[in-house]
């Protein structure tokens, strides 16, 4: 969250009133479809002689600020320490309530999902998190198209994320819904009817991801997912899950490698190291 601090040396509201003109003007430089998506909600700190007032602000149309605070500093005129001890604890304040959505979570490993792969099941020990379940997935990377994965799993095409940090040098911590009643395309058993049920599927989620200019460029059968649902009509309804987000950008970011497998049948015109369109 983007935050905007101003000071002025004066009694007046000046320092809200030009803390609320970058805001506006911070809107003004971004791509509207960007703002509009994002709602681009930002905090505004604003400190003079007399006040401290934090602010939330929020762009719908038109901007929108919220008060959240405002501290009268007068009382402590003749005591600068004072004044900079009640400053600190409302920041300090503020700073643990931008956090409180977060929660530390500790597991034990339970099994490795593959030899090659650092990919592990994990069970939550003195989990914090009420929302989060018993056991989760936890892979190690060097890379990975968090923005990409994160949209798949708004729409319901990949697991949910619960955790993304880097832990070391290039190496991240991904931590993911363990998908345990799904089975992996390389192990089909559907009728004719559910099998092209399940290709549309897959052809509907990568048309979705496309039209937001998101590039997967790992759609092997070792990472697509299914599960056969039954309906209580006795109907069964194939449910599609996407794992393994790599190499996941949005397009003209994510480039082809620069050894192309000769067993995969390539477009013809693309070349090594060429961004993906």
């Amino acid at each position: 969250m983007p935050v905007i601090l101003e000071v002025k040396n004066d009694n007046a509201d000046n320092a809200f009133k030009q803390a609320c003109k970058y805001y506006w003007r911070l809107i003004q430089s971004l791509e509207e479809g960007y703002t509009q998506k994002t709602h681009l909600s930002c905090l505004l700190l604003c400190l003079n002689t007399s006040h401290l007032r934090i602010a939330n602000a929020f762009y719908n149309r038109n901007y929108l600020i919220e008060g959240l605070t405002k501290i009268s500093l007068d009382c402590f005129k003749s005591i600068e320490p004072k004044r900079i001890q009640i400053i600190g604890r409302i920041l300090l304040a503020l700073k643990k309530a931008l956090l409180d959505d977060e929660c530390e979570m500790s597991f034990k490993y339970e099994e490795k999902l593959t030899e090659n792969k650092f990919v592990y099941v994990v069970e939550t020990i003195n989990n914090d998190c009420s929302d989060i379940p018993k056991l989760l997935v936890v892979k190690f990377v060097t890379s990975y198209g968090l923005d990409v994965y994160k949209s798949y799993a708004d729409k319901d095409i990949a697991s949910k994320v619960y955790g993304y940090k880097n832990i070391n040098c290039d190496w991240k911590i991904v931590t993911m819904e363990y998908l345990s009643d799904y089975k992996l395309l390389i192990d089909l058993s559907l009728e004719t009817n559910q099998k092209i049920e399940l290709q549309k599927k897959i052809k509907n989620a990568v048309q979705k991801m496309h039209s937001e200019r998101l590039i997967y460029d790992d759609l092997w059968e070792c990472n697509i997912l299914y599960k056969k649902k039954e309906e209580k009509n006795g109907d069964g309804n194939i449910q599609v899950k996407i794992i393994d987000f790599n190499w996941g950008e949005k397009e003209e970011v994510v480039r082809y490698p620069p050894r192309l497998n000769p067993i995969i049948s390539w477009p013809l015109d693309i070349k090594i190291n060429q961004p993906i369109k």
